[in-house]
Formats: C-alpha cells, sequence, structure tokens
C-alpha cells in the first residue's frame, strides 16, 4: 500500500510549487526510510522529477529557486523537438545539456546522446561533468544499481546497456572543423 501512495504522489509532483515540491520531497524520503526502501523512492523521483534529480541528488542548490524551477518544469513538459535559445546565466546547460542528460541516461540506459559545440574543450567540459557525477554520486549508485557500476572509471561512464553492440552513451563533436 505504501509504495501505491508514493507512485501516486510522485505523479503529481510537477504541478507543485518549489515550497510545496521540497515539502513532498522530504516527505516521500521519510517514508521511504521508514519503509525501508529509500533507494526505491529515491528512483522513482530522479526518474519522474528532474528538479529532484538536479536539486537534491545532484546537489544543484543553486538551481532551488522559483525561476529555475519553473525553467525545469518547462524542460521536463516538452524536452525534445525544438531549438532551446536562452540568455547567458538562466541555467540551460545545467537543466538541458547536464540535468536532462542524465535523466535521459537513467531512463533509457541504451540511448545514444550527443554533445555538440563549437569549440572541443566546452563539449567535453560537459563530458567531464556528466561522468563525474555518475561515477561519484553514491546516492545514483544506491537507486540505480542496475544502470551504473564502476565507481571511479576513467574512461568510461560505467554504464549497464541491454544492446550487445558497441555504442557510445554520450559522444561529443566540434562544429567548427
Amino acid at each position: 500500500m505504501e509504495a501505491t501512495l508514493i507512485e501516486a504522489k510522485i505523479r503529481n509532483i510537477r504541478k507543485l510549487p518549489l515550497d510545496k515540491v521540497v515539502k513532498m520531497w522530504n516527505d516521500l524520503e521519510k517514508m521511504g526510510r521508514k519503509a525501508n526502501n529509500l533507494d526505491r523512492v529515491v528512483k522513482l523521483l530522479c526518474l519522474n522529477d528532474l528538479a529532484y534529480l538536479l536539486i537534491r541528488v545532484c546537489r544543484r542548490k543553486d538551481l532551488a529557486q522559483p525561476w529555475f524551477y519553473e525553467r525545469i518544469r518547462e524542460v521536463e513538459a516538452k524536452p525534445n523537438g525544438h531549438l532551446d535559445l536562452w540568455a547567458r546565466e538562466h541555467a540551460k546547460s545545467s537543466i538541458i545539456t547536464f540535468g536532462q542528460t542524465i535523466s535521459d541516461i537513467l531512463n533509457n540506459p541504451d540511448v545514444t546522446i550527443g554533445i555538440f559545440s563549437h569549440t572541443r574543450p566546452i563539449a567535453k567540459a560537459f563530458l567531464r561533468q556528466i561522468m563525474r557525477e555518475f561515477q561519484e554520486n553514491i546516492v545514483l549508485h544506491n537507486a540505480f544499481p542496475d544502470v551504473l557500476w564502476g565507481k571511479n572509471i576513467k574512461e568510461s561512464l560505467g554504464l549497464m546497456r541491454s544492446a550487445r553492440y558497441l555504442l557510445l552513451t554520450i559522444f561529443t563533436k566540434t562544429l567548427n572543423q
């Protein structure tokens, strides 16, 4: 019964304003600890709530502001199929390139994602940031043992894929060659 209640609350979480969603996260984590299934609750939240993944699990507390929270919800509502043109310092890279990429991989470990940039160092920096999160974030490792493995791997993301053929999970490409 408790698992069903948790899943029902998570389904409606995107409709809540930031102050209420933080309280909901606290309540759901408390329920998870009480039922001795916190990792399951964290996994469900990560798979269904980009704000939780970014702010709580990836420790991006700078995004816990109403304006950024609204942008996160906009990205969740329509993550693909259009060009995102945002002004500088509006967290587009944090929300989309970092957070949405991690979310896409956790939701579908067989996905292949390209990070394109006008210079190679910028694209590689995003790749390194994502790799570091997958390698070092213990909360993600505990919640996704079926996807993440190998904590300190230098040249790979250490992701489990169902595909038998070799494909990169994330690759970078420079546009000015």
